[in-house]
């Protein structure tokens, strides 16, 4: 079954490689979560959006098509797993950013004056640019710790095979509303009421 894969510019080199083994995708990349409901009205079938609740952050969103979503925060939940992610956000109290590719860009998990250390996410298998010196210059440049991690890529991969976990994804089915709630389960479907 084709489907399309929504995913912000910073995800966009990652996913890229992978649509080689996963061909069944259509890729379309927004900057932002106020572009998903208009993009979403203008498609069909099923979608997939890899970085979870961030889609979400604008509030609940009416799903005009069947929306899959892992139980992550964001991209960097998505890449290293939801529980290392709450884990290094708890260490550093928010005040952590990842870099992942090639380094340029800075995803900030809170205020940017907050911020304390700069993880970069390596790649190990699918040959993207090295920008770990980069990112290792600009953490030393602004006195942050600096830390490298793998990036995992068993979540976007499970995502795109479907084959995850039941117990880490979403199915919100056309019609459903699906919102971010602050505990464990992450995201909450809502059938719609039928009378």
């Amino acid at each position: 079954m084709s489907s399309s894969l929504i995913c912000t510019p910073p995800l966009k080199p990652v996913v890229e490689p992978l649509l080689a083994k996963y061909p069944q995708h259509t890729l379309i990349v927004l900057d932002h979560p106020h572009q998903l409901p208009q993009q979403l009205s203008a498609l069909e079938g099923q979608v997939l959006l890899p970085e979870g609740a961030f889609w979400l952050e604008e509030g609940a969103l009416e799903a005009p098509v069947d929306l899959i979503l892992p139980r992550v925060h964001n991209l960097p939940a998505l890449l290293l797993g939801d529980e290392p992610f709450r884990q290094l956000f708890a260490r550093y109290d928010g005040g952590i950013c990842f870099a992942l590719g090639n380094g340029r860009q800075i995803l900030f998990m809170g205020p940017e004056g907050d911020c304390q250390a700069l993880c970069y996410l390596a790649d190990t298998c699918l040959g993207l640019e090295d920008g770990s010196l980069r990112a290792r210059l600009t953490a030393y440049r602004r006195g942050w710790d600096f830390f490298q991690l793998e990036m995992d890529l068993s979540i976007l991969e499970g995502l795109m095979s479907n084959h995850l976990d039941s117990e880490l994804v979403v199915q919100v089915p056309k019609g459903s509303q699906i919102e971010a709630v602050p505990h464990r389960e992450l995201l909450l479907v809502k059938e719609p009421v039928r009378l």
